[in-house]
């Protein structure tokens, strides 16, 4: 990406951020029920996406393969990618001993196995070798399950505040790594994928940094440490 799009990316990150932290603050009251509306809360993001899509609305579609549009001989989208992958399994290790039961006891091994096919198809790409696509698309699954196991948990909770910034970055990075496991197959659009997964990165930070929880704050960080790499590492 270029020096602009980094910059629009931290901005972005640290605005959330700042407008999360604000509605904590001073946007509930001693019993934790909303007084204020979060209105501002909702422009930040919305205000980012338009932002991003103008500036990547120059990107072209490309029918190359995965190798040559992600570029992982520098240090830092390895790092990012390695650090997320264990990141994401560490996750699934707090989320199995936060005593799941039942059918939600596939999670964290759902979870667990999406942070190894990241560590994966980043080896892969560093060393240009081939994979399997479905490697490139087990962390959309995951995080498609996941988003409906969360919603259906949330659903109890009749404020919306409470937890739409998970419930928003949740969605935005099942469809970022859907648009990027696209490339894995040679029908990814850069023109849709950078912008979601620059937006994924906003919401997945501020959702980590915001967390009640240890889980939510590992899953965020590491699929937005994920993400990061493949930003990092795109090549137009």
């Amino acid at each position: 990406m270029k020096k602009l799009h980094w910059l629009l990316l931290a901005l972005g990150t640290l605005a959330s951020v700042g407008a999360r932290w604000y509605q904590f603050l001073f946007c509930y009251d001693e019993q934790g029920l909303p007084v204020a509306p979060a209105g501002l809360l909702c422009l930040v993001p919305l205000v980012c996406l338009v932002l991003f899509i103008l500036l990547t609305r120059r990107a072209k579609d490309s029918g190359r393969e995965m190798q040559a549009l992600f570029d992982f001989s520098g240090t830092l989208p390895l790092f990012c990618a390695v650090l997320g992958a264990f990141v994401l399994i560490a996750a699934a290790v707090a989320l199995f001993l936060g005593g799941v039961g039942g059918v939600t006891v596939i999670l964290p091994l759902f979870l667990a196995v999406s942070g190894a096919c990241v560590l994966y198809v980043s080896v892969c790409l560093k060393k240009g070798i081939a994979f399997p696509g479905i490697a490139a698309g087990f962390p959309a699954a995951y995080l498609s399950v996941q988003l409906v196991f969360t919603y259906r948990e949330c659903a109890k909770d009749p404020v919306l505040v409470n937890f739409f910034v998970e419930l928003l970055a949740l969605a935005a990075f099942a469809w970022a790594f859907v648009q990027l496991s696209a490339f894995a197959f040679r029908t990814a659009s850069p023109r849709s994928y950078l912008p979601t997964a620059m937006l994924s990165v906003v919401l997945g930070v501020t959702g980590a940094l915001t967390a009640s929880s240890l889980f939510w704050m590992l899953m965020l960080g590491g699929f937005a440490f994920v993400q990061l790499a493949f930003l990092s590492a795109y090549r137009e």
